[in-house]
């Protein structure tokens, strides 16, 4: 009897062992799956003014410009907490190569890397011809 219960703490204890290690192996696949996992950029929007986001998550920002008419956007924030790069799409790349007056239509998209935990300010400041025509605030708390 006491042989038989022996056997069976035994059993237990190396199904246990194995059972741990199982898990501990596949938590750590689970994490290295999620770490290698590319996260979507957070498009910032009118409505979405207020954000939590973790240090390292990517926000963008898109909108139309037409410099040669005078529309264009600026943007403020702080350089310590976001790393910024932008990008120009032109609706007609040709044209602008070509420097035909007016062709210049095309959409402007600026991308922020949070860098370091705090609570920060981006401010898109829109204009017409160096007339503010709307600021858009977006408060982003980094965690």
């Amino acid at each position: 009897m006491q042989f038989a219960l022996f056997i069976i703490v035994i059993v237990g204890i190396a199904f246990g062992i194995q059972w741990y290690c199982f898990e501990k192996i596949n938590n750590q696949k689970l994490k290295d799956v999620i770490e290698e996992m590319e996260i979507p950029p957070i498009i910032l929007s009118e409505g979405n003014d207020f954000l939590k986001i973790k240090t390292g998550s990517v926000l963008k920002y898109s909108h139309s410009i037409h410099e040669s008419v005078g529309y264009s956007y600026n943007v403020e924030y702080d350089n310590t907490a976001f790393e910024m790069d932008y990008s120009v799409k032109y609706g007609n790349p040709s044209a602008v190569e070509a420097g035909m007056c007016g062709g210049d239509a095309a959409v402007k998209t600026c991308t922020f890397k949070t860098l370091k935990r705090g609570t920060y300010t981006i401010r898109i400041i829109h204009e017409f011809r160096s007339n503010i025509e709307g600021i858009l605030n977006y408060k982003i708390s980094v965690k």
